[in-house]
């Protein structure tokens, strides 16, 4: 009669640790921050060259590669930006004096797809801090309204010049930009979290900020 032997597996102990999570799912509203200097003529109203009224909404959905780095993909969009900006008259008018500038208005919607990687900083606590970098897709809608404007010759004759009947028009543009992104993930249940980042993101500098809060949860 032979006996037999009963051997149990010992877990390997070379293997990395399973991931916590393989992805998550967020919503955030926020607030939107635009620069449009470069179209305005660095002449805006009150010398602010930014349109700073506009909600922020957005979605967005990640997978973990591991329990640090993630690749993020977010869709969103903002409410209408306005800034007022100023400029010169193209064809000068003698008879002025002087050279008038153009009172314009310009309104701003955006669309936008993002995609990103991020480092997440921690393991299994109950907050994390994190940062990440990526490109911004925007699809930016610009409409542009120049009212009807007079103007008045210098003194003593003081007449009204009317420089403009008024136009308006609107754009569509497809404007990348790159972003970075730093924030906080703070977890309220095993799986559902709070979110909060700041997200800069332009071309030859800062040309968007937004500020965000959101809720989310891990799958």
């Amino acid at each position: 009669m032979s006996l037999g032997t009963v051997v149990q597996a010992q877990p390997r102990s070379d293997l990395p640790p399973p991931r916590i999570a393989r992805g998550d799912l967020w919503g955030s509203l926020g607030w939107f921050n635009a620069d449009k200097g470069q179209e305005t003529g660095g002449r805006a109203s009150y010398s602010n060259d930014w349109y700073n009224r506009s909600l922020w909404g957005g979605a967005g959905a990640s997978y973990y590669w591991t329990d640090h780095w993630k690749t993020e993909v977010e869709v969103g969009g903002h409410t209408e930006g306005l800034v007022r900006g100023q400029r010169p008259l193209a064809t000068p008018v003698p008879e002025v004096g002087y050279l008038p500038f153009i009172y314009m208005e310009h309104r701003y919607l955006d669309r936008t797809v993002s995609i990103g990687q991020s480092y997440q900083f921690l393991r299994n606590a109950w907050a994390h801090p994190f940062v990440g970098a990526g490109v911004n897709l925007d699809w930016e809608r610009h409409s542009f309204v120049t009212p009807r404007q007079t103007v008045y010759t210098r003194p003593p004759d003081n007449r009204e010049i009317v420089l403009i009947n008024g136009s308006s028009g609107r754009e569509g543009r497809f404007k990348p930009k790159a972003f970075v992104i730093g924030g906080v993930k703070a977890y309220f249940t095993e799986r559902g979290y709070f979110r909060t980042d700041l997200k800069l993101a332009g071309v030859n500098g800062v040309e968007q900020v937004v500020v965000r809060f959101g809720l989310g949860f891990d799958w």
